[in-house]
């Protein structure tokens, strides 16, 4: 899992990548996300996200690299994604989220 600097998620309707969450970095570049999941910790909400192009269907045995950002709805009702800071923070989202992932994979073991 790595971290991105702060990012702000852009939508563009006419995308043929609908569904997919651009990402700006500091720095300009933009990224395309899919979004897995959230999880909270302490009482803060986190965005587990894969690349938009992963391959993310079961039969794949591709090993997917996962970013985490904190979560926000600002005012306006835009999402904020967020590096996570504090390294200690950025551990706890990660067991978390990895925690979460192995459930759901078992739960789709069993079914």
């Amino acid at each position: 899992m790595s971290k991105q600097p702060n990012a702000k998620p852009e939508v563009d309707e006419d995308d043929p990548n609908e569904g997919l969450i651009v990402l700006s970095g500091a720095d300009g570049t933009e990224r395309s996300f899919q979004s897995l999941a959230m999880v909270e910790v302490e009482g803060k909400r986190y965005a587990v996200l894969a690349p938009g192009e992963a391959d993310l269907s079961e039969e794949s045995e591709e090993e997917i690299e996962l970013f985490l950002f904190e979560y926000e709805v600002d005012e306006e009702g835009d999402e904020i994604f967020s590096e996570i800071e504090d390294e200690a923070t950025w551990n706890k989202v990660q067991a978390a989220a990895e925690q979460m992932l192995l459930e759901g994979a078992e739960d789709n073991d069993d079914a």
